[in-house]
């Protein structure tokens, strides 16, 4: 059995690839003061340090930096200086002696403007009983504001920014403003209104729709705009209904319909509508931007308290509507056809796993997912998917112990209903997670089903030392599926559910050891860690990652990973400052190493792989705008 060990620098894959810049970097990457005075005790003198390319000060050897080319950068402005703009810094030079130059904000332009609601394609008229006039021109539109562009560094996070619109302001005031980088780039704007303030300014039951809204602005100079959102010359409309698919005519009230499309063809799918609940009858009716991409899926589901399938109508093409004519014809879809089912019943599913001794215990605090997929009626001949899903957590009542109670549909006459079930334990468990169990219900079915006997997890250990071989005590470790593992999955649903899972936590002992337990397996795949590690301030060790850790072991075995070493730490410093040259506290650096070409190389299922640039720490300036960090050095 062999396991891969190659370093890389700190942070998962999951966190840098979603990350956006104005976003945390993650728990394991906390702020660098300045050193304390029980910190110091690196050094007295310069020729006390490991080489003499060092500097001592303050008790630290400075300098002796790695190759900065493989690194960037991205400054955080503090919050009380709007004025400033996320900054990347992707030529970094460093000096021998550790002093990083030219730290410095960029130039910024302000985008800012107005969002107002386009009265035209709302079914708002006036009510005389509340004293309600209806959509008023110049009606602002609480919502959220989103600007993104593909990042400056090869495998960095998205330069993302968002910012809440003020629906408060007066006429001759905008209703939002923020900077952006002056690098006259491209951005993508979207418009995302807030569903639950519609829903207050329509009021009285009747409705607002204002779809999201998208436009690109270019940042050579200032960018002002007034957007009206649901307009109908920006709109095109598609009604439909929820019916049974008995032709019984039992209507569906209240459950949400939502239209979800592209912006481009390369783009990825977002929300296209409001949502929009159906009403006494069952029917909706859906206004969704004409300048998106004329393929949309159509997606019903459950109203508050209801427990229905639901339904997704995928790739509907839905025409524009002819506005030369001033027609505003809506685009009408046959039924969205409900299968015929029986009402769902409480079942229990018991959920059991082995103690070391052998021993069948319950398991308690397990998150349990059960989900199902009905046939479509014959006589449907799009591409429709009726599907059920259903969750709990296994209980820890005395008299439920370990199991999940969960309504659930159960099979008829025909044949028995088949759910997939997976189950998550809690991430300090020693029970294995199920990712393709299986449970089928017959009609008239027991209310307590089979047990789920869980499988146990590998527990894994080994020793932290530093590069003098020193072991590193109460040190934080933070294990998550490794990159070269995420390259092996094939669709987006496996990299949803790994990415909603949670992963062990643990802190070193007095002597560097560690013991965690983890899946052996991954959604069928053997399973690889990233093993990320932040260690104390100043500890002669740098914030690092061991990737693609294997666990393969037969079950019941123990995995040892020996002695991981962590690489040189180099000790760096500079002053943060505004295009202006003066000095930012409070201001933020996020550390960034490049991505290794040869990693891709090692994920034959991913042809169109791009290594992310992996997060190595957060440090932030003092009140001097002076900031350390410590960067590691693996080829020292």
């Amino acid at each position: 059995m062999s396991h891969i060990l190659t370093a890389c620098t700190l942070a998962s894959h999951a966190l840098a690839s979603s990350a956006a810049l104005v976003v945390a970097v993650g728990a394991m990457s906390g702020c660098l003061s300045k050193p304390a005075a029980e910190s110091q005790g690196m050094c007295e003198v310069s020729t006390d340090c490991p080489s003499l390319d060092h500097l001592c000060d303050q008790g630290v050897c400075w300098g002796d930096p790695p190759d900065s080319s493989g690194f960037a950068a991205v400054l955080i402005p503090p919050a009380d200086r709007p004025d400033l703009a996320p900054t990347e810094l992707t030529q970094i030079a460093i000096s021998s002696d550790g002093t990083i130059a030219s730290l410095d904000f960029g130039r910024t332009v302000t985008f800012h403007g107005r969002i107002e609601l386009g009265c035209g394609a709302q079914t708002m008229p006036p009510d005389p009983e509340s004293g309600q006039e209806g959509c008023q021109p110049g009606t602002l539109i609480p919502a959220q504001v989103v600007i993104e562009r593909a990042s400056d560094f090869p495998g960095g996070p998205q330069y993302r920014r968002t910012i809440l619109t003020n629906a408060e302001v007066n006429a001759e005031e905008d209703s939002f403003s923020i900077a952006l980088p002056n690098d006259g780039a491209e951005y993508r704007v979207t418009v995302l209104p807030d569903e639950i303030s519609l829903e207050a300014i329509a009021s009285g039951g009747r409705q607002i729709q204002a779809p999201p809204f998208s436009a690109l602005i270019r940042t050579d100079d200032d960018v002002d705009v007034l957007w009206e959102i649901g307009s109908p010359d920006q709109l095109k409309v598609i009604e439909g209904c929820i019916a049974n698919s008995n032709g019984d005519g039992k209507a569906y009230a209240s459950m949400r319909v939502t239209a979800f499309g592209h912006w481009t063809s390369f783009s990825k799918s977002t929300r296209a509508s409001s949502v929009v609940p159906t009403d006494i009858d069952g029917c909706f009716s859906l206004a969704v931007p004409i300048d998106m991409q004329d393929e949309f899926d159509i997606v019903a589901k459950p109203g508050p308290g209801q427990t229905l399938p639901t339904i997704r109508l995928f790739d509907e093409y839905v025409r524009d509507p002819n506005i030369d004519d001033g027609s505003q014809e809506a685009y009408r879809i046959a039924p969205l056809l409900m299968p015929t089912m029986a009402s769902p019943s409480e079942f229990h599913l018991p959920l059991r796993g082995r103690t070391g001794g052998g021993e069948l215990e319950p398991i308690i605090g397990a998150t349990v997912v059960l989900d199902t997929v009905f046939e479509t009626p014959a006589t449907e001949k799009r591409n429709v998917q009726v599907s059920f899903s259903a969750q709990a957590v296994s209980s820890s009542d005395p008299d439920l112990s370990g199991i999940a109670v969960v309504k659930l549909y159960a099979g008829d006459k025909v044949g028995s209903r088949e759910y997939r079930v997976r189950v998550f334990p809690t991430s300090d468990a020693q029970h294995a997670s199920i990712f393709d169990g299986v449970v089928s219900l017959g009609p008239g079915g027991p209310a307590v089903l089979d047990t789920v006997e869980l499988g146990r997890r590998t527990p894994v250990s080994g020793v932290i030392t530093n590069t003098l071989g020193q072991p590193l005590a109460n040190t934080p470790l933070k294990f998550e599926p490794s990159q070269l593992l995420r390259g092996e999955l094939t669709t987006p649903a496996e990299r949803v559910i790994l990415d909603n899972l949670q992963f062990a936590s643990e802190l070193t002992g007095e002597t560097g050891e560690f013991l965690v337990w983890l899946d052996p397996t991954l959604l069928g795949l053997f399973a690889r860690y990233d093993i990320a590690l932040a260690p104390p301030d100043f500890s002669s060790a740098p914030r690092w990652v061991f990737s693609g850790v294997s666990v393969d072991a037969e079950p019941g075995e123990a995995v040892n990973l020996g002695e991981l070493t962590l690489p040189p730490a180099s000790y760096v410093r500079g002053t943060i400052r505004d295009s202006r040259g003066l000095v930012v506290p409070g201001a933020e650096i996020r550390w960034f190493r490049l991505p290794d070409d040869a990693t891709c190389g090692d994920l034959p299922k991913a042809p169109s792989c791009e290594a992310p640039a992996l997060p190595i720490g957060i440090w932030e300036s003092d009140e001097a705008g002076e900031v350390i960090a410590v960067l590691p050095d693996p080829l020292d």
